[in-house]
């Protein structure tokens, strides 16, 4: 039921026609930036730009003592220690800092704590480590702002701290020598876009006394990669940034380790985009923190061996494939704890003893997208638990947490995603607070954004170079999302080991073209041969036997015809009556209990044999049969509810058939129907 509302967005098709003739752009090109806000030929050309000034990193607070005191610990050779992240961008921060301070002869090394065995940030037994070795500082990367009560604990040791990040701070600031953050509020910069490893390349500039242009050259693949990897704004030096980083990957001799990543992927001889930074680099490394040990990233990204860093590159692609083993398994467990009410809250909540805490935080991604709806997933471990949140586009994660604060022990995060601890027994607890949250403030369904619709016709392969143009995209700057409107779709092929993709040929105004859906399970896809569709997709272009091709590949797919507004209604009131809520007399108005409809659902089901692609596309199904017309969603989706509350068809793992019962059911008296028949009845009560 994650069906997403399409928002095709408005174009001023005179001030597009302007801008590509100023600026020699191609029309669609020139369309595209209209809808990104860009609307002048100044702000094309900036944008457009492949050269722009860097900013200079001493307009970040505390960037002069930051270096006062990492100069003063090189002269002097004191132990430094960089204390990194596992993530990607705490490990490609870690990359930078530590290979430039090696580069000038520092006494450095690199320790990036374990997220099973220690957690994020620093504390105490770290520190303690550390101090142990004899080091004297510690300086952080993408962590350290919150790190109040261990800063003070740093210096009361003897080690010096200096802290880079760029996570919001709290109320109170670390006590460290200087606290380089450029969400400071008293920073002079107005731009605050870095990353961990944005940040971390703005302090080896300040090192080297230069804005950093020619330190690109040596460092701006490892800094593209912890960008997008973090899901940063491709805007502003960022995305200056990226495009140097993307271009040097491109360019020549790779870095041996980021080299061998690719070939793993299978993309060692690619041309490669941002996007395949994000999905196949980027999980590739977050998979050695989460499998083990991020250290082992951060080794295979300072090799500068072929052979080892091939078979770095192995072990962390092992790593990988086990991740993605686990949260298939984790995801199957979580559909089925949704299988029955859970899955009608507005907020919903997953959680298992033994979950991977290091992979809870994918499994909430792709439970919020599948089911359109915040998803919180949380590990169980003994009495205490774990979780990880995502956002679907609908809530704000972070203004929710702050609303069961009193259910927490910690928590953390943004509006799309945040993390959380607290005790197992108070789980439920949780769930009850989340939904009265949501119901109060609320959450909404989730928007598929369409820049612009296309014809047939103009599916050719310079679409792309047009398109490409726009690069390189990301948070900020999104890979353009075309529609097609009313389209036939001609065959359906199920392809890959579990028939998870589905290769689809449509056609229109006597053009024929095919379009790939990948992670939809045959079983359930809900569209069928002959269908008529709207399709979202974005475009790309291979190379198969020296011949290139246009490839198109779908984002979201949805029946064209009248009934959208009808469907969303009917699914929200459905999801009403399950979730326990009173209905109204609006809702008995628009839904009432109707024989009719469950005689059309046992006829349907009866020549299906079965269906497996939910109760909404089944009612959706029946109210676009021509001969069924009049009949709403909701009608069809409570007599359908009704009917499964009198026994007379089952639903399991996702499947609705008719039972074997043999004897009649009077559908009015299943609590559905009464419910219906309560709430109109107590409306006529209002109104005399």
């Amino acid at each position: 039921m994650g069906r997403r509302k399409w928002k095709i967005k408005k174009h001023d098709k005179e001030l597009a026609a302007e801008l590509s003739e100023s600026c020699g752009l191609d029309a669609l090109t020139a369309l595209l930036l209209v809808t990104r806000g860009i609307t002048t030929a100044e702000e094309a050309q900036a944008f457009l730009s492949r050269e722009a000034e860097l900013i200079d990193p001493f307009e970040l607070r505390d960037m002069d003592r930051a270096v006062e005191r990492i100069t003063q610990a090189v002269d002097s050779g004191e132990q430094i220690v960089v204390y990194g992240d596992y993530d990607a961008d705490g490990v490609t921060a870690s990359t930078v800092l530590y290979s430039y301070l090696s580069m000038i002869g520092a006494q450095v090394s690199v320790y990036i704590p374990e997220r099973e065995a220690e957690g994020f940030g620093l504390h105490r037994e770290a520190i303690d480590a550390i101090a142990a070795q004899g080091a004297t500082l510690i300086v952080t990367v993408d962590n350290g702002i919150a790190a109040v009560e261990e800063a003070a604990y740093a210096g009361s040791v003897g080690v010096d701290l200096v802290v880079t990040d760029h996570h919001l701070p709290g109320d109170t600031l670390p006590r460290a020598y200087a606290v380089v953050d450029p969400m400071r509020q008293d920073n002079l910069c107005a731009y605050r876009g870095w990353c961990g490893v944005g940040v971390a390349f703005k302090l080896i500039c300040a090192l080297e006394g230069s804005d950093g242009a020619d330190l690109l050259d040596e460092y701006a693949d490892i800094v593209t990669i912890g960008t997008i990897a973090d899901v940063m704004e491709l805007r502003g030096e960022n995305r200056m940034i990226v495009r140097r980083g993307l271009e040097q990957i491109n360019a020549g001799v790779r870095r041996p380790g980021v080299q061998a990543l690719l070939e793993c992927a299978g993309m060692g001889d690619k041309e490669i985009g941002a996007t395949d930074i994000a999905f196949a680099i980027a999980p590739r490394i977050n998979a050695a923190g989460r499998m083990g040990s991020a250290k082992k990233a951060f080794e295979l990204l300072m090799c500068d061996d072929p052979d080892q860093a091939r078979e770095l590159a192995a072990s962390v692609n092992h790593d990988n494939a086990v991740r993605s083993e686990i949260q298939r398994k984790m995801v199957l467990q979580a559909r089925e704890q949704l299988a029955g009410r859970a899955a009608f809250d507005r907020v919903l909540v997953v959680a298992a003893e033994g979950w991977h805490q290091g992979i809870i935080g994918i499994v909430a991604a792709k439970l919020a997208e599948e089911y359109g709806k915040p998803c919180f997933a949380v590990s169980i471990d003994g009495q205490s638990a774990k979780g990880s949140a995502r956002s679907a586009g609908v809530l704000s994660i972070y203004d929710a947490l702050c609303a069961c604060s009193d259910v927490l022990d910690q928590y953390g995060g943004h509006a799309g995603a945040g993390g959380f601890s607290l005790r197992a027994d108070r789980i439920g607890e949780l769930r009850e607070r989340l939904n009265a949250y949501a119901a109060g403030h609320g959450a909404g369904e989730p928007v598929m954004e369409i820049d612009c619709c296309l014809r047939p016709a103009f599916l050719q392969l310079p679409i792309v170079d047009a398109v490409k143009v726009l690069e390189p995209f990301g948070t900020g700057n999104p890979q353009p999302v075309f529609g097609m409107l009313k389209v036939q779709i001609d065959r359906i092929v199920p392809l890959g080991k579990n028939r998870n993709h589905q290769r689809i040929t449509f056609s229109r105004d006597g053009a024929v073209f095919t379009a790939m859906f990948f992670h939809r399970e045959a079983d359930s896809f809900e569209f069928r041969q002959g269908d008529l569709a709207d399709v979202a997709f974005t475009l790309d272009k291979s190379t198969y036997n020296g011949v290139e091709r246009l490839e198109l590949h779908i984002k979201d797919m949805r029946h064209c015809d009248e009934q959208q507004d009808d469907t969303r209604r009917g699914i929200d009131l459905y999801e009403k009556y399950m979730r326990g809520e009173k209905l109204t007399r609006e809702d008995a108005t628009y839904a009432p209990a109707s024989r009719e409809a469950a005689v059309l659902i046992f006829a349907f089901l009866k020549k299906a044999g079965a269906w497996h692609c939910g109760a909404a596309e089944l009612s959706y199904r029946i109210c676009c049969a021509r001969q069924y017309r009049g009949i709403t969603s909701g009608t069809v989706l409570m007599a359908l509810e009704a009917m499964a509350e009198s026994g007379v068809v089952v639903e399991s793992g996702g499947c609705i058939s008719l039972s074997d019962k043999k004897e009649k059911s009077d559908l009015f008296r299943s609590p559905v129907f009464q419910a219906i028949g309560a709430a109109g009845k107590d409306g006529d009560t209002d109104e005399t």
